[in-house]
């Protein structure tokens, strides 16, 4: 499990998710296989966003959060690689 930040913020965020080839979205980790999530994205979904909650879309906008599960590395590394190198 790891979690790293975008320097694109969260439109790079969104967009590196949305690149992603192998690496599933979800919104909670832990499984046999790898599985990714954008926070931000998560609170900009609700109907109505808590004020105490837009630090998401600021700073933290580009937090992306990781659950590593049983697939071989290299196509995860690939698969990551391919989608970050798009949010640069």
């Amino acid at each position: 499990m790891l979690a790293f930040g975008l320097h694109s913020g969260f439109e790079g965020a969104r967009g590196m998710m949305n690149r992603l080839r192998l690496i599933a979205r979800a919104v909670s980790l832990g499984d046999a296989e790898t599985l990714i999530c954008h926070p931000a994205s998560l609170m900009r979904a609700r109907d109505a966003v808590r004020e105490d909650e837009r630090h998401f879309e600021g700073g933290l906008g580009g937090l992306i959060r990781l659950s590593a599960g049983l697939e071989e590395p290299e196509d995860l590394i690939g698969d990551l690689k391919q989608a970050l190198e798009g949010s640069a």
